[in-house]
């Protein structure tokens, strides 16, 4: 007698395989710095612009190599993956708070709150967000709690537009009623009943939110308007190897690498809930 087959979709091995690399870049996040022992701002001129150590003249304790400082590369590298994570996570998060309270509101009541919540959304996707950020930033000046903020206020739009369009359709199916009659509050009705059945839209969206998030960090801190030196982020550490990119190539390629690894684990993960959690891709 043979044994039975499991048979795991094709979606769910995406999602294990996205969420594996993601734990995996978030361990390297969490533990290197127990082991690599390398301070992230200890200079050493002596041994600026050393190459990666598989390289001529490389050395062993500078795995990645230095920077124009004598900095230890995969150090910093490490602790701006932590910074870019942290300001992801936080960003995507306070976005979606916003984006669905104020969604769930406008699809549930209507009337002149749901027409006035949207056309703020729509005043705002039709703005760049780079550019908006640059100008806010380059006004209220830059720090991270400063980032985090503009990045929450104007990430909220698209939260905002899918909850609404879900919980229009949900507002009036039977459980809401029932709800209704049976003397249930709005608040209730709303954050109780309706949210529980649109959230597998909002975990999909807070994926893809956080990768946006993360390049747009390292787009500002690029630029000079996200996280302040010395503190390191992927973006700010690009930006210092790209004055010198000609002669340490290492310093722009190594964090490039891990921010388009993070964001397409990320990405690949949205797609792959996106395929598990819609009902019409199982029919």
């Amino acid at each position: 007698m043979s044994a039975a087959r499991i048979t795991v979709p094709a979606e769910a091995r995406a999602a294990l395989l996205a969420a594996g690399c993601l734990l995996a870049i978030t361990a390297v996040a969490l533990l290197a710095p127990i082991f690599l022992g390398a301070d992230p701002m200890a200079q050493s001129l002596g041994n600026r612009l050393l190459p990666p150590a598989w390289l001529e003249d490389g050395k062993p304790a500078h795995l990645l190599g230095t920077d124009h400082l004598g900095r230890d590369l995969l150090a910093r590298t490490v602790q701006g993956l932590r910074v870019s994570l942290v300001i992801g996570l936080i960003a995507a998060s306070g976005a979606g708070l916003i984006g669905v309270t104020l969604g769930m509101l406008a699809g549930y009541h209507g009337g002149r709150l749901g027409r006035v919540v949207m056309r703020l959304a729509d005043i705002q996707l039709a703005f760049p967000l780079l550019v908006l950020a640059i100008a806010i930033l380059g006004i209220v000046g830059t720090s991270v709690a400063a980032l985090v903020i503009v990045l929450c206020l104007f990430g909220w739009a698209v939260y905002a537009r899918v909850v609404r369009a879900a919980v229009l359709v949900q507002r009036q199916s039977d459980y809401v009623l029932a709800a209704r009659v049976a003397g249930a509050g709005h608040a209730r009705i709303m954050f109780h009943h309706l949210l529980p059945n649109v959230i597998s839209a909002v975990i999909v969206l807070w994926t893809f939110s956080i990768a946006q998030m993360i390049i747009l960090e390292g787009a500002l801190s690029f630029l000079g308007l996200g996280v302040k030196p010395p503190d390191p982020s992927l973006g700010s550490i690009m930006n210092d190897g790209r004055q010198v990119i000609d002669l340490a190539w290492w310093l722009t390629v190594f964090p490039g690498l891990l921010l388009v690894a993070l964001v397409v684990a990320l990405n690949a993960l949205g797609d792959a809930l996106r395929d598990w959690l819609d009902p019409r891709s199982h029919r």
